[in-house]
């Protein structure tokens, strides 16, 4: 399990607090990131040492709701889903994200709090 905390533009704090990846087996080498952000909406960067077949992550601090884009997409047949604070993305097929760098995908969010 990998905990990450960021800011962003000294008045957006979102936590990162629980980012689970998984292939069979946990991933001990995995890192994301926060890349482009506009309003409303972030680029989320990973870097993987080992092919991820689905990912669980968590963010407080503004209200989640969708996440899309990115490798998750492209990767091929991801069921993506997002709750109020819940990311989540997995293949039911046995499709997986490669190890290397990218954008995993984009979170929308609003309802900015502190957290």
């Amino acid at each position: 399990m990998t905990f990450v905390k960021a800011f962003y533009n000294n008045s957006l704090s979102l936590i990162f607090t629980t980012i689970l990846f998984f292939n069979f087996s946990y991933a001990s080498d995995a890192t994301l990131s926060f890349g482009v952000a506009s309003s409303g909406q972030i680029e989320i960067s990973y870097d993987f040492q080992t092919d991820v077949a689905g990912f669980e992550f968590d963010i407080l601090g503004a209200d989640v709701t969708g996440f899309s884009g990115g490798d998750a997409v492209t990767s091929g047949e991801f069921t993506l889903n997002s709750g109020s604070s819940t990311v989540l993305g997995f293949s039911l097929s046995g499709n997986v994200i490669p190890a290397g760098q990218g954008v995993l995908g984009i979170v929308s969010y609003e309802n900015i709090t502190s957290p």
